[in-house]
């Protein structure tokens, strides 16, 4: 072998054993954080402080390695460990803003991880409700269970303490969805409750038989709606419908799939133990009526779909006969009868334009009448006699009651002793 080649070939080769090699900074770039983060830590900016400390710990690909690495995880350490416990004695357990870290945040970034799934799990049984911090500690607990974990973080758990996850965290936190789901469902009754869905019913109905030549029906039917939306603003069926959805959004953060789909064929039965109700006892409104018909379709329930827009069309065809085309639309759409709706549409229209003519004309009176009285001075006289008439009685009772106030405010004085 000619011995002389190999220091070439060495050379050839070098490169390519480097080129392996993936960094994540130059040992220069580590000194440079490192330094940045002591500087901002005598500053008493701890928590950029720490931030700088975690980026002065990354790999090296150079020659000897991280030259900062050890003294970067013992002041991570160091600092996020008194800052912690800072934040865990005013029982501030999660903030993301580096301005105001969470216990959850000094402990995670400092490596001390027992600690920091504590605090999680603090924060989350504060607000077990917050859909996002639930998604977090999911995604937290199930990297910590994965065996790469305990590999990649062997540097930080040397500077910190011994690390093992709890299970009783780790079902806590599995278990939170459930319960969520469990509480929604819970409250669905509450949100679509039967005086609700008479009194909804009542206004459609109420709606459909009144005149629009019906001032006063039209003012008394404002004022039930304005009663009916303070009573029930915050119940409904579209809150009901959003907290469906909120439980559907909660089974998909659950690391066990099979007890997902369980829940979520319970919350199916529910909504459609709902669409049932609707159907039977309500289908005299649209708007209860097309809850139904949303929840059959998302069900794809083909069959019970048709059965409600059988009963629309029906409902459709009844407040048609009875000239009732606002109502007769609106089953109408419901039971996705287009041609028949544009028919009611019209006819709605015309019925509209009917009403229009028959107000102008009624005006048209009016000031015919106003013309006619006008042009008769005695008529005209009369009348601003009585009106002047009227006036002059109203301001001797004005003057009759100031006058009986007065008395009874000496009377009173005089009782008390007042001069």
């Amino acid at each position: 072998m000619n011995y002389k080649v190999m220091p070439v070939l060495l050379l050839l080769l070098s490169p390519l054993a480097w080129a392996d090699c993936v960094a994540d900074l130059t040992a220069a770039e580590a000194r440079d954080y490192f330094d940045k983060g002591r500087k901002l830590q005598d500053r008493g900016q701890d928590a950029a402080a720490l931030n700088s400390y975690i980026e002065a710990q990354g790999y090296v690909c150079d020659q000897g390695g991280n030259p900062v690495r050890r003294q970067a995880l013992d002041r991570a350490a160091v600092l996020g460990k008194k800052n912690a416990v800072l934040a865990e004695q005013n029982k501030h357990w999660f903030d993301e803003s580096i301005t105001n870290y969470g216990a959850f945040q000094w402990y995670e970034k400092s490596g001390y991880f027992a600690r920091a799934d504590h605090a999680l799990v603090q924060a989350l049984k504060q607000n077990p409700s917050d859909l996002q911090l639930s998604a977090l500690a999911q995604e937290h607990f199930r990297h910590r269970s994965k065996d790469y974990f305990m590999h990649n973080n062997a540097d930080r758990i040397a500077a910190t303490e011994p690390y093992q996850m709890s299970q009783q965290d780790f079902d806590f936190v599995a278990a939170v969805p459930v319960e969520n789901v469990r509480l929604i469902l819970k409250a669905q009754p509450d949100l679509v409750p039967k005086d609700y869905l008479d009194a909804l019913a009542g206004l459609a109905v109420a709606q459909a038989h009144l005149k629009a030549t019906d001032l006063v029906g039209q003012m008394k039917l404002q004022q039930q709606a304005r009663a009916f939306a303070e009573k029930w603003q915050d119940k409904g069926l579209k809150v009901s419908a959003d907290q469906f959805e909120l439980a559907l959004t909660w089974t998909r953060q659950m690391p066990d799939y099979p007890k997902a789909g369980l829940l979520k064929q319970q919350i199916d039965s529910v909504r459609l133990e709902q669409a049932h109700w609707f159907s039977r006892d309500y289908a005299h409104s649209y708007e209860i009526l097309n809850q139904a018909l949303t929840i059959y379709l998302q069900a794809e329930r083909a069959d019970l779909v048709q059965k409600v827009r059988d009963q629309a069309l029906a409902a459709g065809d009844k407040a048609m006969v009875a000239e009732h085309y606002q109502s007769a639309s609106q089953f109408y759409s419901v039971a996705d009868q287009n041609d028949k709706m544009a028919l009611a549409e019209e006819k709605l229209a015309e019925q509209r334009e009917q009403l229009s003519q028959q107000m102008a004309a009624n005006n048209q009176q009016q000031l015919e009448a106003m013309k006619a009285l006008a042009n008769d001075p005695e008529k005209l006289k009369a009348m601003q006699q009585n009106a002047l008439k009227l006036q002059k009685e109203l301001e001797m009772n004005q003057q009759k009651q100031k006058q009986k106030f007065g008395e009874d405010t000496e009377a009173l004085a005089d009782e008390l002793g007042i001069d």
